[in-house]
C-alpha cells in the first residue's frame, strides 16, 4: 500500500512539474497578433531648422487626409513587420521604406488620391489558422484647391491662456497674394517691428493650420527662434496660436530658456 501511495504521489509531482514547464498560449497568442497595417500622413515640419544652434533632430508630422498640395509625409506606425509595400494613386513607383515623401502639385486639387499600404510578417498559424501573414490599409489623401490668402489674413481679438481672458489685446495677420509669406502684428505682445516669416516650410501649410519659426532676430526685439502653429476653426473666425520664443536671444528655444504661450483670438 504505502508503495503504491507513494508512486501516486510521485505521478502527481511529475504532472505538476510538466504543467509548470508548458507555456501560456493565452498570453503567447496575445502577444503574437497577426499583423495590423496603420500609417499615418501629412506635412512634417523639421523644428530644429529654427534653431541653429542646436545639433538635435526635432520634427512634427500630424495625422491628416486633406491637405492644400505640397510635399507630404508618410510613415508606417506598424509594428513588427517583415516588409512594406506603398501604392500611391497611379504614381509609377512603389515605395518600401517606413517613411517618405511626395509632392503634390495644382494638378491634384480636388482629389481624392488612394494611399495603400501592404504589411507582411512570418504568419503565426499555431495561434491564428487563417493568418497569411499580410494586412493592408486603404486610405484617401484629399488635395483640397488653394484657399485665397485674405481667408487666413486679418485682425484677431483676444488674449494670451497663460495670462487670463481679461487681458485682452489685438493681433494682425498680413499675408502675400499666394501665402507663401505672412506678417504677425503684435504678436508676442508688444514686439515691434512685426514679426515676418518669408516661408511657411517651404509653403507646406496644412488645412486649417500652418507652422512658422525664425531663428534670427531681425527687427532687434530680442525675441530669436520662435517656433509655433496656426490654427483655424472651420470658417476661419477664430484663431488658436501655439508659440514659444527664446527669453535670452543669445541662447536655443530650449528648457528654462523658452516662454511658452497660446493666443485665443476672435476675428474683428
Amino acid at each position: 500500500m504505502k508503495k503504491q501511495l507513494y508512486i501516486l504521489f510521485t505521478l502527481t509531482l511529475l504532472l505538476m512539474s510538466c504543467k509548470k514547464e508548458q507555456p501560456n498560449m493565452k498570453t503567447t497568442c496575445e502577444l503574437s497578433k497577426p499583423i495590423k497595417a496603420s500609417f499615418i500622413m501629412g506635412y512634417k515640419v523639421e523644428i530644429d531648422s529654427c534653431d541653429n544652434t542646436s545639433s538635435n533632430d526635432y520634427s512634427i508630422l500630424e495625422d491628416s487626409d486633406t491637405c492644400r498640395g505640397g510635399l507630404i509625409t508618410f510613415r508606417s506606425t506598424t509594428c513588427i513587420y517583415d516588409s512594406l509595400r506603398w501604392i500611391v494613386g497611379n504614381h509609377p513607383d512603389q515605395f518600401t521604406t517606413k517613411e517618405f515623401s511626395l509632392s503634390f502639385n495644382a494638378q491634384f486639387a480636388g482629389m481624392s488620391i488612394p494611399i495603400t499600404l501592404i504589411a507582411k510578417r512570418s504568419p503565426n498559424t499555431i495561434c491564428y489558422p487563417n493568418d497569411d501573414g499580410i494586412d493592408t490599409l486603404v486610405r484617401y489623401l484629399y488635395v483640397k484647391p488653394f484657399d485665397s490668402a485674405h481667408i487666413y489674413a486679418g485682425k484677431f481679438l483676444g488674449y494670451n491662456v497663460e495670462d487670463g481672458a481679461s487681458d485682452l489685446f489685438e493681433i494682425e495677420l498680413t499675408s502675400s497674394s499666394n501665402f507663401n509669406a505672412v506678417t504677425f502684428i503684435n504678436l508676442p505682445r508688444g514686439a515691434n517691428p512685426p514679426f515676418g516669416f518669408g516661408s511657411l516650410y517651404n509653403s507646406q501649410q496644412a488645412y486649417k493650420r500652418f507652422y512658422f519659426c525664425r531663428s534670427f532676430d531681425f527687427g532687434g526685439h530680442g525675441l530669436n527662434n520662435i517656433i509655433g502653429v496656426v490654427k483655424y476653426n472651420s470658417n476661419y473666425d477664430s484663431v488658436r496660436i501655439e508659440y514659444s520664443y527664446s527669453i535670452d536671444p543669445e541662447k536655443p528655444n530650449r528648457g528654462s530658456n523658452s516662454i511658452k504661450k497660446t493666443f485665443l483670438g476672435t476675428r474683428i
